[in-house]
């Protein structure tokens, strides 16, 4: 198995399980990061279900992606839905600095890193998609 192909997913799975870890599990330590960070509290159940929600979604796809890693008969699917998420995060970024104004550097700097993984994985799936 070539092993390159599996590097995209490796790296969006160290990255992400942090990111959906502080999202879901502790709400108040999320707080004081989000609150320190990102000018922003999570301070209603409605709040915190919101960001449990995003951490379990954040968790599945993780799951799909070392499933894909694992298994080279998920790794085209993985790596599809590694694009598609990454893509889709950073196009809804992307509007809304259009539509609400530039972020702080911290949601900038998010938004460079889910472009560049997205593509990536593009160039990964175009690189590799005979080797399955």
């Amino acid at each position: 198995m070539n092993e390159r192909k599996n590097y995209p997913l490796i790296t969006a799975v160290v990255l992400i399980i942090p990111i959906a870890l502080g999202y879901g599990l502790n709400p108040e330590l999320a707080d004081g990061i989000f609150a320190f960070g990102f000018d922003f509290v999570a301070d209603t159940p409605d709040q915190k279900n919101i960001f449990r929600a995003i951490s379990g979604l954040y968790l599945g796809m993780v799951g799909l992606w070392w499933t894909g890693i694992r298994n080279p008969a998920y790794w085209h699917a993985a790596t599809v839905s590694l694009a598609v998420f990454m893509l889709g995060l950073a196009a809804g970024r992307i509007l809304s600095f259009l539509v609400d104004g530039l972020p702080s550097i911290n949601f900038i700097g998010g938004t460079v890193a889910e472009i560049l993984l997205g593509v990536w994985a593009v160039q990964s799936l175009r690189t590799h998609q005979n080797n399955n």
